[in-house]
């Protein structure tokens, strides 16, 4: 998962996971000709680059990851476009998600000895 490419396709999963998310909160009003299928591209682009993610990463990297950048991107969506407030233990919450998301990307002697074994370090085409 350290390649430039997954860490794109992750945040592109990510924003439109966000993205459909802005939306069904943003247009309750909205009729539902135009915000199903706006919701629908949202999440058929997320999970195109979940897929794509996915074949190049570990499963729970990736969706840990995945998860990890929803969550910053609509936290910033929340505070800078809808004036969102957050307490200061809402914070400290999302910082220790955040730093657990970390923790879990962190090398560990399992992942080298993977990456040493051919077999193991295949990626899926």
């Amino acid at each position: 998962m350290d390649t430039l490419i997954s860490v794109a396709l992750i945040t592109g999963a990510g924003f439109c996971f966000m993205l459909a998310n802005l939306v069904m909160k943003t247009m309750g009003g909205t009729p539902f000709y135009v915000l199903y299928p706006a919701i629908t591209i949202t999440f058929a682009a997320g999970a195109y680059f979940e897929v794509e993610a996915l074949k190049q990463a570990q499963l729970g990297y990736a969706i840990t990851f995945i998860l990890g950048c929803e969550l910053l991107l609509s936290l910033a969506i929340a505070i800078l476009f809808l004036g969102e407030a957050y307490s200061a233990s809402n914070l400290v919450g999302i910082a220790l998600v955040v730093i657990g998301i970390a923790l879990l990307h962190l090398p560990n002697e399992r992942d080298v000895a993977q990456r040493d074994d051919p077999i193991r370090s295949q990626t899926f085409p």
